[in-house]
């Protein structure tokens, strides 16, 4: 059985609050990607994100994971908000968008459990977790062994 809707709110430690229908792809499976995961410790300029977001989900025919990272529990309230706005703006235009918080030492572990073989993994440039400061795109794509992609930073 499958519910509608356009957005899907979950994390490892609460249900879905809403179901996402699956998006009917063009492309047959191993072909291309079907989702695009968007990996976010933080939401700024929301519009403008969502406005590049949209254009590389739109121009690939892919659904969207919001995929917000949080290390401290008392920023996750503050993570959650931003991303139902972030994802307000993407539906706003249609897509399927499903919401998803993860956190803790093992996240690295869960990101590579939620990325199905075929999507596609994307975060912003400037974004640098740790003290190393690495930047994530180069984290993401050393651990999980897969190509990222990098949006601009968040300048109008």
């Amino acid at each position: 059985m499958q519910e509608t809707g356009i957005m899907k709110i979950s994390d490892s430690n609460f249900p879905a609050i809403s179901q996402v229908a699956p998006r009917e792809s063009k492309d047959p499976p191993g072909s291309a990607a079907h989702k695009l995961t968007v990996v976010l410790p933080d939401v700024a300029e929301e519009a403008i994100l969502a406005g590049r977001i949209l254009a590389l989900a739109r121009a690939r025919s892919l659904s969207v994971l919001l995929l917000g990272i949080c290390f401290d529990s008392a920023q996750e309230v503050e993570l959650r908000r931003k991303l139902v706005m972030l994802a307000a703006f993407i539906r706003d235009e249609g897509l399927c968008v499903e919401i998803r918080v993860e956190g803790g030492r093992d996240w690295i572990e869960r990101v590579r459990v939620i990325q199905g073989e075929d999507d596609l993994l994307a975060c912003y440039a400037g974004q640098s977790p740790g003290v190393k400061r690495k930047p994530w795109s180069d984290m993401l794509s050393s651990r999980l062994n897969v190509p990222v992609y990098v949006f601009p930073t968040l300048e109008p």
